[in-house]
């Protein structure tokens, strides 16, 4: 039977009040249920539309799919098993209470309306890669042996687009940074530091217009795939406020396990293939909006490879002679620096099949060079897989006529160290963690066409200058609560104007070691379990990081903690070993230089950045 809204609204209360084996019959025929949130209670203060006892969570959560006022819905097992639909979302989840399960099935009725796309918009196709750094053949900078990276698809892109060679994020770990370029905001105003939060619960982050979210405000049809948000932080890939409802959201496995005992290794059999899938699931897509004639469209695709375990199919290890692959200079923690500055990444130490039991990460100690050769050579091999499963998006796009008409941009959450210093991933504020790939190809800006700029820009940047490439009125930067990135389009016609003069970057720590001297990088604590956080700044010349003791909230900026400075000069990007091995801050020469810097950090850390610093 066929029934319209109306009619199965009223058979919902119906079978609610007075009979609840009906359920089986209401729902048969209901959509599926959005991805459930175990362990999490929605607070009072949303308000309550109906009170349904004696459920589950899935039918709880169909109830709520099947009734149009409710916008999200809490299952909870302690109070007689009564399920709670709200008419609204606010984005203060309490998590970690057992006898709750609660989930979003639409947006706030309240909001921006859709509007319009305006005439002449572009398509927008969005590409995330993970844990990516810029050792790219269009970056210039080789693996060993004089050969470079192979990645010929990204390449291709660069050699229609832009390359941004000073480009930055703001957070080096995965969720933090993904809830900034996401949301368009930094971590001090996200509020998420490792794996607890997400934007939405920041102060006014549920009202907040997210990146995708203000390209659907504006008439476009928004679609994503794979590790676009963290998954799970926000909650349901920020469903439904950032994509297109009725087109499902395929998630992601990150892979780790992969390799069982090891960090690397290959891998031939189809169900690891997930990068595979994702760049399949946006064929798929974008074949879909060409056969509706659907446009204009913004979809993102966020790709797992080269997060590890290192795992790839045997061609892409082939593509590199182990032999010749250059190792980390210099090897172990830079020796002035301050202890703060490092910390035990503790993962890839844990694979006893590389390292043995007990082995520990030690900041004056590294890895033998045969594992360092093995993981590095894992690394590549995952970029180069990665880097064909973009060549077949990017082949789709052109085959299916959308390439004159689509800007591509493509960027990394942050970046990586492979053994510099004896780091092994992110976790840190110095360069290799923080800088990132960030191309932009428009096929409307020739002039920017194999262009690369040294302009320095942060990936929160990427949303308002996508927004203005796409045809998009410019979005709101100069209030409270707007997005705090800077539209840098006007590169895409003057790659070499005077931009801004700094990038910045955060990294806190935790769980201060008496003994050793030493942090932990806060991956699972809470906010007020965090002891020091650490705003680092990069000019054209200068990276200036100041450590702070944190309260749980906010930076003490009267009790610093420690201090670095490095000295750029000269670094045009194609050496990981050159710089930042010395931190020169007690230099009484560069005093000038050393106040410079803590003013910029001083003033706030939602700064405005001045268009003040030449481009060289």
């Amino acid at each position: 039977m066929n029934r319209n809204c109306g009619e199965r609204y009223a058979l919902l209360v119906l079978c609610t009040f007075l009979l609840h084996g009906c359920f089986a019959v209401l729902l048969a025929d209901a959509q599926i249920c959005p991805q459930i949130l175990q362990h999490t209670c929605f607070p009072d203060s949303m308000p309550i539309l109906r009170t349904l006892p004696g459920l589950d969570a899935d039918s709880c959560c169909r109830a709520c799919v099947n009734y149009s006022s409710c916008v999200s819905w809490t299952f909870n097992t302690a109070q007689n098993h009564s399920c709670y639909l709200r008419s609204k979302f606010t984005g203060h989840e309490k998590t970690d209470d057992k006898a709750c399960t609660s989930g979003v099935v639409r947006s706030n009725p309240t909001g921006p309306p859709t509007m319009p796309a305006p005439p002449g918009a572009k398509n927008v196709l969005m590409i995330i890669i993970d844990d990516l750094r810029p050792q790219l053949g269009c970056y210039n900078i080789t693996v060993g042996g004089g050969q470079k990276m192979h990645t010929p698809n990204i390449d291709g892109l660069a050699a229609r687009g832009l390359v941004f060679r000073n480009a930055y994020n703001q957070y080096a770990v995965c969720s933090p940074s993904r809830n900034s370029f996401m949301s368009g905001r930094r971590p001090d105003s996200t509020l998420t530091f490792n794996f607890k939060d997400s934007f939405r619960g920041a102060p006014n982050g549920s009202s907040w217009i997210a990146f995708p979210q203000y390209f659907k405000n504006h008439g476009f049809n928004t679609t994503g795939c794979g590790k676009t948000y963290h998954s799970g932080h926000p909650p349901n890939f920020d469903e439904p406020y950032s994509w297109t409802q009725g087109v499902d959201y395929v998630g992601y496995n990150q892979g780790l396990g992969f390799c069982g005992d090891h960090a690397a290794c290959v891998i031939n059999d189809t169900k690891y293939f997930t990068d595979e899938g994702l760049a399949n699931r946006t064929i798929e897509i974008l074949a879909s909006h060409k056969a509706h004639n659907i446009g204009p469209f913004f979809h993102a695709v966020g790709f797992i490879r080269p997060h590890v375990d290192w795992s790839s199919p045997q061609e892409f290890w082939d593509l590199y002679n182990a032999d010749t692959l250059a190792l980390a200079e210099h090897k172990l923690a830079p020796p002035t620096s301050p202890k703060v500055a490092w910390v035990d990444g503790g993962y890839c130490d844990k694979k006893d099949g590389d390292l043995g039991k007990d082995y520990h990460f030690n900041a004056t100690v590294a890895v033998p060079d045969a594992v360092a050769r093995l993981w590095r050579h894992g690394y590549y091999a995952a970029v180069s897989y990665v880097d064909a499963n973009i060549g077949k998006v990017l082949t789709a796009l052109e085959d299916l006529g959308f390439a004159d008409n689509t800007v591509v941009a493509l960027l990394a959450d942050h970046g990586y160290q492979l053994g510099e210093h004896e780091m092994w991933e992110k976790y840190t504020n110095w360069e290799l963690a923080t800088r990132v790939p960030f191309i932009i190809a428009d096929p409307f800006k020739p002039s920017s066409h194999g262009v690369v700029t040294t302009a320095l820009v942060e990936n929160v940047d990427m949303y308002p200058t996508l927004a203005t490439l796409a045809g998009l009125p410019p979005v709101p930067t100069n209030c409270d609560g707007c997005v705090e990135g800077h539209d840098a389009s006007p590169l895409l016609d003057a790659p070499f104007r005077e931009w801004k003069r700094a990038s910045f970057s955060q990294y806190a720590r935790c769980s201060y070691d008496n003994t050793t001297g030493y942090y932990t990088r806060c991956s699972g604590e809470a906010r007020s379990e965090m002891q020091v956080m650490g705003y680092s700044i990069r000019t054209a010349t200068y990276r200036y990081t100041e450590w702070f003791r944190y309260n749980g909230s906010v930076a003490d900026m009267n009790q610093t903690v420690a201090v670095e400075l490095y000295d750029h000069t000269g670094d045009v990007g194609d050496d990981f070993d050159k710089f930042e091995e010395v931190t020169l801050i007690h230099f009484p020469v560069l005093g000038l230089v050393v106040s410079s810097c803590r003013s910029i950090v001083l003033m706030n850390y939602n700064f405005s950045c001045e268009l003040s610093h030449p481009v060289v």
